[in-house]
C-alpha cells in the first residue's frame, strides 16, 4: 500500500503545483485587470473633458461667425417713413421744410419710426 500511496502522491503533486500556478495566474490577471481599469478611468475623464472643450469651442465659433454676419445696428440710419405711415413731424411746430435741418428739437428722429411717439411733439395749429 505504501507504493500505492507514494504513487498517488506523485500524481497529486503536479496537480497541486498546477493549481498553485493557476491561482498565481488568476491573481496576476486580476491585478492586471484592476490596473488597466484604474488606468482607463482617467483616460475616460480626459476624453470627456476633451469632448466638452471641443463642443464649447464649436459653440463659441458659431456665435462669433453669426456676430460677424449680423449687420451692425450702431450708427446705421433708420429708414424713412413711407407715405402710408403716419408722420407727426409734418404737423409739428418744430418741423421745417429746410433741407439742412428738418427739426430743431430732434434732428436725428425726423420722419422716422422713432418720431411716431416723439415726446417733444407740439402741434403747429392748436384746435379750438
Amino acid at each position: 500500500m505504501s507504493t500505492g500511496l507514494a504513487s498517488s502522491r506523485h500524481t497529486l503533486e503536479p496537480l497541486r503545483s498546477n493549481h498553485r500556478l493557476t491561482q498565481a495566474y488568476t491573481q496576476q490577471a486580476t491585478a492586471d485587470a484592476a490596473e488597466s481599469v484604474a488606468n482607463q478611468i482617467p483616460a475616460r475623464n480626459s476624453e470627456i473633458w476633451l469632448l466638452l472643450a471641443l463642443i464649447a469651442f464649436i459653440f463659441f465659433l458659431l456665435k462669433f461667425l453669426r456676430a460677424l454676419k449680423a449687420e451692425p445696428q450702431i450708427g446705421k440710419p433708420e429708414p424713412p417713413l413711407t407715405l402710408f405711415q403716419k408722420a407727426p413731424c409734418l404737423s409739428c411746430h418744430y418741423f421745417a421744410s429746410n433741407s439742412y435741418l428738418k427739426c430743431a428739437v430732434r434732428p436725428t428722429d425726423v420722419l422716422t419710426t422713432r418720431a411716431i411717439h416723439c415726446s417733444d411733439y407740439c402741434p403747429r395749429y392748436k384746435r379750438v
